[in-house]
C-alpha cells in the first residue's frame, strides 16, 4: 500500500523507527497470571511509568480483569518480578461498556527493580492531549504477542517483542470505528509489515497477549529537538480492527493516577 511505502525504502525513516523501538521496548513489560498455574500465563503487557515518587504499569482494562492485584508476575530482562500492587481502571462497574478500557497498576516499592527504575517513562515522554490525526503522523506500536512469549516449567522466559509501524488514522477512521480522538489513538498499519526484533520484517503474529503495549508517535524534525525526544507515548494498545490498531490515550491513565494514587 502506498501509504506504507516508507517501510520498504531502506532509508532514514526505517532506521529511525528501528532505533526507537530498540530503546522504547524496555518500557513494555509482559504481565503474567499468578504462580498457582504450572506455567505462568501471559495476560498482556504494561508500559512502565513513574511520577517521580511511585511506579506504575499503564495497561488495558481487560488485561487486569483476571489479575489478582497482590499475586502476579512481571517479566523484565534481569529477573521475574513477583509483583504486588493496587489496580484502578476506568468504569470498573461496567467493564463491557468501558469505552476507555484503561487501567493502572501501582507497584509496591519493594517490587520495583533496577530495570523498572531505569526504563520507566516520565511525564516528558507522554504525548500532549491534543489529538494527532492524519496520515502525516508516523506511529508505531511495540509489544509482546502472546504466541511468541515462551515460558518453560522452570519459568525461564524467552520473550519476543515486535513493532508494528504505520501512520495516524484520519478523522473518518475514528468515526467508522466509533472512537473519539480525545480518548483514543488509532494507527493504520499493514500487518504483513510487522518487524521482529531479530529476524526483521515479515507477516506479523496473532496480537493476542499484546494488549497493554505502547503506541508511540514519532516526532517530526524540530519538535524532536524541542522536546529532546524522538517519540512520545500516544496510546496503550487495547484492540485492533482490520488494518487499524486502537489504543487508549495515556491521559486517561494519568487521570486514574491523579484520582486514586495522589
Amino acid at each position: 500500500m502506498a501509504e506504507f511505502a516508507f517501510l520498504s525504502d531502506g532509508g532514514r525513516i526505517e532506521q529511525r523507527l528501528d532505533l526507537e523501538a530498540k530503546h522504547l521496548h524496555h518500557a513494555v513489560c509482559p504481565v503474567f497470571k499468578p504462580p498457582g498455574y504450572r506455567v505462568p500465563q501471559l495476560l498482556g503487557c504494561g508500559v512502565a511509568y513513574t511520577d517521580g515518587r511511585q511506579h506504575f504499569l499503564l495497561t488495558a482494562g481487560h488485561v487486569v480483569d483476571a489479575l489478582e492485584a497482590n499475586d502476579f508476575h512481571i517479566w523484565t530482562p534481569a529477573s521475574w518480578v513477583m509483583a504486588r500492587g493496587q489496580v484502578a481502571r476506568t468504569n470498573p462497574q461496567g467493564k463491557r461498556l468501558d469505552i476507555g478500557d484503561a487501567a493502572v497498576i501501582r507497584l509496591e516499592p519493594a517490587v520495583v527493580n533496577e530495570h523498572l527504575r531505569r526504563h520507566s517513562l516520565t511525564e516528558r515522554d507522554i504525548d500532549p492531549p491534543a489529538p494527532h490525526i492524519g496520515t502525516d503522523h508516523l506511529m508505531q506500536m511495540i509489544s509482546y504477542p502472546g504466541g511468541k512469549v515462551n515460558v518453560v516449567e522452570e519459568r525461564r522466559v524467552s520473550p519476543t517483542w515486535y513493532q508494528w509501524a504505520g501512520v495516524g488514522a484520519a478523522a473518518k477512521d475514528y468515526k467508522k470505528r466509533g472512537r473519539r480522538s480525545d480518548l483514543h489513538a488509532i494507527i493504520r498499519f499493514d500487518r504483513d509489515e510487522a518487524i521482529h526484533h531479530d529476524l526483521g520484517r515479515h507477516p506479523g503474529p496473532d496480537m493476542h497477549g499484546a494488549s497493554g503495549g505502547g503506541l508511540w508517535r514519532t516526532l517530526p524534525i524540530g519538535e524532536d529537538l524541542l522536546r529532546e525526544r524522538w517519540s512520545l507515548l500516544c496510546g496503550i494498545f487495547t484492540t485492533y480492527e482490520g488494518r487499524t490498531i486502537i489504543g487508549t490515550r495515556p491521559q486517561l491513565h494519568l487521570a486514574l493516577i491523579d484520582k486514586y494514587f495522589k
